[in-house]
């Protein structure tokens, strides 16, 4: 389009300073109507910052890695999605890493009595502590309950074992995980009347009729000379797995598996076993639980920050070498402030339903730190004010300047967190609300408490009351004070400002003479300047250097704790079995199973996928079209095409063995059944 002309220009320029000028007044207006009614306005915002903080009553964690970090837009996650509702969802494994303490083969009497014992303890003896810390579902309340009691549910008289949590197949009383210890029927006294050659035939009869051996063992060693591939004989193995899996991952089941993670290092010692065994052992809340563990016990440390942060606005707004002229009441009462505003924020959060996840933490630190700037930035444009002026009118001019400049940091904040809040993981979507809620109500409580606390103050000063002692007063110097409060003996130069002169000029903070008298004099300096540049240039320069080897990510490993139980699972994993051994669901949905030539194609497919040398074991369950298939060869009959669903139906229908297809087949009604 056309440029503007000269006259449109001078018109715009005139629009905007209207613009300005009407926002600075509605800014000094508000000051001088806060300045003038601090107390009421103190008792309104803190009242209604307290009813938003009663939101966090609602407040519910979140710590599942696998929903918090992955994509709602990827296919993976799209998928896992289906198989949950289709399916239902698998419950959590408890896993055990065992090696011979010797080096030796796990394949002995004394290693394998030693894994009967620690299997007895997970399945027998164990239970449920009485009360469950924090609502079903919820998978932080455990480890916040230990440490928080009101968190903790009363003691219900309930405890579970594993035989009451273990997953089952339908129809079926059996606890469905088992493990190769099955063999001997889980009895000592029958391992004992094995021979170590028998021991190694129960497990070549297993490996080479039943499953491969090699998916639960590591560093499996065999014997195939002069024999055909299926007709292995098993000679030893380094470790061993025992995997057993839980019917739910929430409630009593998720209590169960961090009661098992907890206490089976110490039953390990009760036994003896340090001798016989090496142990390790992980589930599902393990990785989650350990990060929560970080994030928990670093809180010192996080309150180590905020406390500097309140220290160094205390050292910003006033001179401490003088209780009267300081400010460290005001400080204190600005922390507070924030915090209280910040409480406000997550109630607001967690009563819109919002998920608490454990990166949330962070947020107080970085409001505190932004938001401070703002006040600093107020209280030294009043400090430029005339002390003789009514503190009313000081306080909505200095409003009026640094109002605007607060309000405009707020809001692109907020909006950059809102931005950031469109992202399609979760973590990052709650972490960006939940920050973009708390800078939200620590400018309201800016705008509002620390206006009238910065107002009450102002009055303190000009009525010559100390800070620490504000009872004590007199117009002629504090002569019933003490010297630290300001009173007789006080330097004089400690009153505060003179009649005309600014509070700045009448007593600047060390921080504002060490950077006026040292920082800004050597900082600009010929000797300095060129030092500082070509300290960045270099900074740059090895920052394009080292681009090209960053590293993207961190390991599992390098997100524990340094002390953690982890760390015994990861290099057991790498050492013994070669890396961590993991499960994958393959699900064929909209395919007709009545058609011979895609169950083929099925087939064609899993037999494709064993040959993978990656691939262990693919489970007798994921043919279940080939059990279908023996089923109708025993009754004598040939399924026809358009019957294929009703005998479908009857199969799945029959004894346990075929019900525990059930799990692995969706059938839907009415016609087509036959597709899953």
């Amino acid at each position: 389009g056309a440029r503007a002309g000269p006259a449109q220009m001078v018109g715009l320029r005139r629009m905007r300073e209207v613009l300005h000028h009407r926002i600075a007044q509605g800014f000094e207006w508000w000051g001088l109507l806060v300045a003038r009614n601090p107390r009421r306005t103190i008792a309104a915002s803190v009242a209604f910052l307290a009813c938003l903080a009663l939101g966090n009553l609602n407040i519910v964690f979140e710590s599942r890695g696998g929903y918090l970090w992955s994509p709602l837009s990827q296919p993976a996650k799209n998928n896992w999605e289906y198989v949950k509702d289709t399916f239902g969802e698998d419950g959590h494994s408890l896993v055990l890493y065992a090696a011979a303490a010797d080096g030796g083969s796990m394949f002995r009497h004394k290693q394998l009595k030693a894994l009967l014992k620690l299997h007895e303890w997970t399945t027998k003896e164990l239970t449920t502590a009485e009360r469950v810390g924090g609502p079903a579902g919820n998978p932080l309340a455990g480890p916040l309950a230990e440490y928080l009691p009101f968190l903790q549910h009363p003691a219900t008289g309930e405890r579970f074992s594993y035989r009451d949590l273990c997953h089952r197949y339908p129809e079926d009383d059996s606890c469905a995980s088992t493990n190769f210890l099955e063999l001997w029927d889980f009895k000592e006294r029958n391992l004992e009347a094995d021979s170590e050659r028998k021991i190694l035939n129960r497990l070549t009869y297993l490996h080479n009729n039943v499953a491969t051996v090699e998916a639960f063992t590591g560093d499996l060693e065999v014997d195939d000379r002069e024999k055909k591939v299926k007709d292995q004989e098993v000679l030893s193995a380094k470790g061993v797995m025992l995997t057993y899996q839980l019917a739910g991952t929430d409630g009593y089941y998720m209590e169960f598996e961090r009661d098992w993670n907890a206490l089976i290092d110490a039953k390990f010692a009760e036994l003896e076993l340090e001798g016989v065994l090496e142990m390790s052992h992980f589930s599902p809340v393990s990785f989650d639980d350990e990060l929560f563990r970080v994030v928990l016990f670093d809180m010192p440390l996080f309150g180590l920050g905020i406390l500097i942060i309140l220290v160094y606005l205390v050292l910003t707004l006033g001179p401490i070498n003088s209780a009267r002229n300081s400010r460290v009441v005001l400080g204190v009462t600005v922390g507070a402030n924030l915090l209280l505003a910040l409480g406000a924020g997550f109630g607001l959060a967690s009563a819109s339903g919002l998920l608490f996840p454990p990166i949330v933490p962070l947020v107080p630190l970085i409001v505190l730190g932004v938001e401070l700037d703002g006040i600093i930035i107020m209280v030294d444009y009043l400090d430029q004010e005339k002390a003789s002026d009514p503190v009313p009118e000081r306080i909505a001019r200095s409003f009026r300047e640094a109002g605007p400049a607060i309000l405009i940091t707020t809001c692109t904040t907020v909006a950059a967190f809102c931005i950031g809040a469109t992202t399609d993981m979760p973590a990052v979507t709650w972490f960006c609300l939940f920050a973009a809620c708390a800078f939200t109500l620590s400018a309201f409580a800016t705008f509002t408490v620390f206006l009238a606390s910065l107002a009450l103050d102002e009055g303190r000063l000009q009525a010559n009351r100390a800070s620490f002692a504000p009872c004590c007063v007199d117009a002629e110097g504090l002569p019933d004070c003490p010297a630290w409060a300001g009173g007789r003996g006080a330097r004089p130069e400690l009153w505060g400002p003179s009649a005309g002169e600014t509070a700045f000029e009448a007593r600047p903070t060390p921080i504002q003479r060490l950077i006026r008298d040292r920082y800004m004099p050597l900082l600009l300096s010929p000797v300095a300047s060129v030092v500082t540049v070509g300290a960045f240039a270099l900074v740059v320069v090895l920052s394009l250097v080292a681009a090209p080897d960053l590293k993207l990510g961190l390991s599992l490993r390098d997100t524990m704790p340094d002390d953690s139980y982890m760390h015994r699972t990861f290099d057991m994993e790498r050492d013994v079995f070669g890396g961590a051994r993991l499960g994958a669901d393959i699900v064929i949905r909209g395919a007709d199973l009545s058609s011979q030539a895609v169950v083929d194609r099925i087939d064609e497919a899993l037999e494709a996928l064993e040959d993978k040398a990656y691939v262990i074991l693919v489970p007798e369950d994921m043919r279940w079209h080939d059990a279908y298939d023996s089923w109708l060869s025993a009754r004598g009959e040939k399924v026809r095409d358009d019957a294929f669903t009703e005998e479908l139906a009857a199969f799945l229908r029959g004894n346990n063995k075929n019900a525990r297809f059930r799990e692995r087949v969706a059938c839907t009604t009415p016609p087509p059944l036959a597709r899953d």
